[in-house]
């Protein structure tokens, strides 16, 4: 949970080349309820939203090369680490295997422009030394890309995969048979999920922040509220809609830009595979997508200062805003002892809202 903070100024800085921008997106994420209460909580989840962070990372820079300027051996080392986060993502969760659809859109997308390149440069009948460069070079570092991307994104988190399982192969009750017991197991577990839950909600409903997850109801004196819930910041998650709409708009009417596109497909390859999962889900599974939330927020908070950076006023009082619903929010998502009184008429917004 820690390291996700750092993480996502990178993913800032990295994207919008600020670091205004980079402060924004850490910051926002930073001060979203459900960093707080998944981390603190020690979820599964904090492991794979950090993998998953990491891979777009580094998608993110690898795609921001080009191997006709750069070289394929240069190109290679994010790419690496990309497949690597990926690896450890999957392993950890198969949640994280959903992002591996987002990141071969990105990987096809940067050879699909490194092929367009090559096309305008035959054009040229090579009368430009760096013309003839690409042309001459464009299928064999092709073929290279094409063939580490496989190993990277293929084998090594096959491997990773594998290997996870050695500490339960090891046991004198399981042996190697277990890993391939298992696979089917865990698919028949989670698609047999069908029965309601009381803290279950659908996919559509966690972008509005509808129904919490209620992960701690202790024992407690009357007229005193001790809970933890799980959801997001409302001033960021509701958000989420907007930001996403706005984005697509802005794709479609050709105004976008590489960093729109990268945080969009992030997002709907986290997002979308849930519209196809029959079984109960949880609010927590949206909090893979928070980052690029953040992101969207982010990349048009940039385009309005950039258009008046005088009114940068406004994003301060957002960003003040974001950390004051933090903190009045703070015990809820702790499990710190508060009067009934301050959740039930200050806190509990919404009537589906499970606050202690």
């Amino acid at each position: 949970g820690v390291l996700m903070v750092p993480l996502a100024y990178l993913l800032g800085r990295r994207l919008f080349k600020n670091t205004f921008c980079a402060f924004c997106t850490a910051f926002l994420f930073t001060f979203d309820f459900m960093h707080l209460s998944q981390t603190r909580l020690a979820t599964i989840d904090s492991y794979t939203v950090f993998f998953i962070m990491g891979m777009y990372y580094f998608m993110y820079r690898y795609i921001s090369k080009s191997f006709y300027h750069h070289g394929v051996k240069k190109t290679l080392p994010p790419l690496f680490l990309s497949g690597l986060f990926f690896g450890l993502g999957a392993a950890t969760k198969w949640q994280g295997i959903y992002a591996g659809a987002g990141l071969a859109f990105l990987f096809f997308a940067s050879l699909v422009r490194r092929y367009m390149e090559y096309r305008a440069a035959c054009r040229t009948d090579g009368k430009d030394a760096q013309m003839r460069h690409i042309v001459e070079s464009f299928r064999p570092m092709a073929v290279q890309t094409v063939l580490f991307g496989a190993l990277f994104f293929v084998v090594v988190p096959a491997v990773i995969y594998f290997l996870s399982y050695i500490p339960a192969m090891l046991t004198p009750a399981t042996g190697l048979e277990f890993f391939f017991t298992n696979q089917p197991s865990m698919y028949n577990y989670h698609s047999g999920l069908a029965d309601d839950h009381p803290y279950g909600s659908a996919w559509w409903s966690w972008p509005l922040d509808l129904r919490p997850l209620y992960a701690y109801s202790p024992n407690r004196s009357f007229g005193t509220s001790m809970g933890i819930s799980s959801f997001g910041n409302p001033f960021v998650w509701w958000l989420t809609i907007p930001v996403i709409v706005g984005g697509i708009v802005q794709t479609v009417r050709r105004k976008g830009s590489r960093e729109l596109t990268f945080l969009l497909v992030g997002f709907a390859s986290m997002y979308l595979p849930w519209v196809l999962v029959p079984r109960v889900a949880f609010i927590y599974h949206f909090f893979p997508c928070v980052i690029f939330v953040v992101l969207g927020i982010v990349y048009f908070i940039k385009r309005f200062v950039e258009k008046d950076p005088k009114e940068k006023k406004y994003v301060y009082l957002y960003l003040a805003a974001v950390f004051v619903l933090f903190l009045a929010f703070y015990p809820v998502l702790t499990g710190i002892a508060v009067p009934t009184a301050y959740v039930e008429n200050c806190l509990r917004w919404l009537p589906s809202w499970v606050l202690g």
